[in-house]
């Protein structure tokens, strides 16, 4: 029985040194992880100093920095020939020529009671639709389908293509 008891006294010491070996492992684990969240806090500082630099030099940077010089746009020419007419409309269908001054007063007169979102692109476009239907006319298969690309642009804008054609007809 005293052999039983000490068998017995050995395997609960075993069980108990499992145990402590267990929470040894335990422990190396949770220092560890300790270790590694101590690593996760100094590269959090780190990356902090390194925004806290880089804001900095942006700050230099930019009170170094003379304030940007805006290039006068030259005020668009007159069209001197058909071609130079027709390469004056943009993707969307408005034109970037110069109206003359008469003119000018005309369509602004034609357009005063309407709702225009871009009143420099309708008077623009207007006009050039003018030239083309007076000055070009012999082009017309030419022009035709610039000139329908400028009344979707037009009515993009608020004005409907049976104005489009009784306000040029206002400027013979």
């Amino acid at each position: 029985v005293s052999t039983q008891s000490t068998w017995e006294a050995v395997v609960s010491t075993q069980s108990t040194w499992e145990a402590v070996v267990s929470t040894q492992s335990t422990w190396e684990a949770v220092v560890s992880t300790q270790s590694t969240w101590e690593a996760v806090v100094s590269t959090q500082s780190t990356w902090e100093a390194v925004v806290s630099t880089q804001s900095t030099w942006a700050n230099e940077m930019e009170e170094s920095m003379p304030a940007p010089q805006m290039k006068k746009q030259k005020p668009a020419a007159s069209p001197q020939s058909f071609m130079d007419l027709v390469s004056q409309q943009g993707f969307n269908g408005c034109f970037k020529i110069a109206v003359d001054a008469g003119a000018s007063a005309k369509l602004e007169a034609a357009l005063g009671g309407k709702s225009i979102s871009d009143m420099a692109g309708a008077l623009a476009t207007l006009f050039a639709i003018f030239l083309l239907q007076t000055k070009y006319a012999d082009k017309k298969a030419e022009w035709d389908m610039v000139r329908s690309k400028a009344v979707r642009y037009l009515k993009k804008i608020g004005l409907e293509a049976a104005d489009v054609d009784a306000i040029v007809a206002g400027l013979v």
